[in-house]
């Protein structure tokens, strides 16, 4: 299983068009044969989008506010995920309010499309303190905000081997 963080394909340039078409052009890559008949790489399985809050659609102007830029980047990403084949996991900056509730930055746009929407954040005190050692929930706690498949709430925590 390929997991691909598409940060690497970010340059100067981050829009969600120009870094789809590199993507794509990988997984061409990726899933046509060598002249010599051996694979041209391994097929990516899930795309990883890191700060999707700086992520902005050519189709805008750059003066955009960040919900309809958003908006655009989202729907553009639905169209390619399905188009390509691809899974897809949007990251985005969590700000805590006064209230002690999280919000995250321009991400409306983003949780409406989604499927499932994982907020992790830091464990309190009392959390960290609790865990057994070397667990991870010392570190970071996963809960499930939105789920069409399922549950919400606490989530357990797991890894590809």
């Amino acid at each position: 299983m390929e997991i691909l963080d598409a940060s690497q394909y970010a340059t100067h340039d981050r829009t969600i068009e120009t870094l789809c078409a590199n993507i794509a052009a990988k997984q061409i890559k990726a899933k046509t044969k060598r002249r010599d008949g051996s694979p041209g790489g391994e097929p990516i399985s899930l795309v990883c989008w890191d700060y999707a809050q700086k992520l902005r659609s050519a189709n805008l102007p750059r003066n955009a506010g960040i919900y309809e830029t958003g908006v655009a980047c989202s729907d553009y990403l639905r169209w390619w995920t399905k188009d390509m084949g691809l899974a897809s996991v949007i990251a985005s900056q969590v700000t805590i309010n006064q209230q002690g509730g999280a919000t995250t930055k321009g991400g409306g746009a983003w949780e409406e499309d989604a499927g499932l929407h994982v907020a992790v954040r830091r464990p309190t005190e009392k959390e960290a303190k609790d865990a057994p050692p070397g667990d991870i929930r010392r570190t970071a706690i996963a809960e499930v905000k939105k789920n069409r498949f399922g549950g919400t709430g606490a989530a357990e925590w797991w890894t590809l081997e």
